[in-house]
């Protein structure tokens, strides 16, 4: 408790406690961990833990085709995220399922460029689905 107090992770700015300056607020804390429900835009920003573990964006491109079309069956996992005593944050897990959003968030906006009218009942639900998860 004395790190993320020393990290400012106790209160928002809003003085709300077990929130987290960029994750948001806590879901659970299990004291050796916390679970936060983050958005797709923000777990983009996060770098890879000291690039040791290999990034392939085909891979992330093919499990964005694949899981567009199994949208109905839920959202994949957990990324496991380590934070330093300087409060920086990297992904150690999970690296792929975060490229999978980015790109299923950037066709996600390319999309809503197109009409409404434009779109099918079955992608007008999975747009509803996207604004929740992504």
């Amino acid at each position: 408790k004395a790190l993320r107090a020393a990290a400012g992770l106790n209160k928002t700015t809003s003085g709300e406690e077990g929130s987290h300056p960029i994750l948001g607020p806590v879901v659970a804390d299990l004291g050796y961990k916390r679970v936060h429900l983050v958005s797709s835009g923000k777990l983009g920003t996060i770098p890879i833990w000291k690039r040791q573990r290999t990034y392939r964006n085909d891979r992330a491109r093919r499990m964005a085709v694949e899981k567009q079309s199994t949208m109905h069956l839920g959202f994949p996992g957990v990324v496991c995220l380590h934070e330093d005593r300087n409060g920086r944050l990297s992904i150690l897990d999970g690296q792929h399922r975060v490229g999978m959003m980015q790109v299923l968030r950037e066709n996600r906006n390319k999309q809503r460029q197109k009409s409404e009218d434009l779109l099918s009942p079955k992608e007008k639900e999975e747009e509803e689905f996207f604004q929740n998860i992504l």
